[in-house]
């Protein structure tokens, strides 16, 4: 059976449809990023934070059909700790969600800003573009029908 590249396939859409409905997890690490950042917040502000985020609608519905809602409730911490807080570094994880996290909060928005900009990259990453990039870099194979084969770098499969 032939495989191919992204680069090489005859039907690259037959890839990205067979990704976003098949490739369980794929962009999680973003929601992970996220979640790290908010958490370390909240340590490093002495309050109190329970979420639940995603990277877009389809991937919030939960095992049983059922929309699982969206939030970020953020209380019970120390103002002066929080306006303290440098959002041009990286201080909570070294990561780049650090900066958004930091931001929303200390302008009051931070369910908003955190939202908004999980669900850009969830735009980006389910994209073909994104998952062209992606499936790219690592140098994954593809069936005719568009499903997965492997994934070099990774050894995800």
């Amino acid at each position: 059976m032939k495989t191919y590249q992204i680069k090489h396939h005859p039907k690259p859409c037959r890839v990205y449809d067979w990704m976003r409905e098949n490739y369980n997890g794929f962009g999680d690490y973003n929601v992970d990023y996220f979640e790290d950042s908010l958490d370390r917040l909240a340590d490093e502000v002495k309050g109190k934070i329970d979420h639940s985020i995603s990277l877009d609608k389809k991937r919030r519905i939960t095992d049983e059909g059922n929309w699982k809602k969206e939030f970020i409730h953020f209380n019970y911490y120390d103002e002066k700790l929080l306006k303290e807080l440098d959002p041009n570094f990286w201080s909570l994880t070294g990561a780049f969600t650090d900066a958004h996290v930091i931001r929303g909060a200390q302008n009051g928005e931070l369910e908003k800003t955190v939202l908004n900009t999980i669900h850009l990259i969830g735009m980006w990453t389910f994209s073909a573009a994104g998952i062209h990039e992606f499936v790219s870099d690592c140098k994954c194979l593809f069936n005719a029908d568009g499903s997965l084969v492997s994934m070099y770098n990774h050894g995800l499969l």
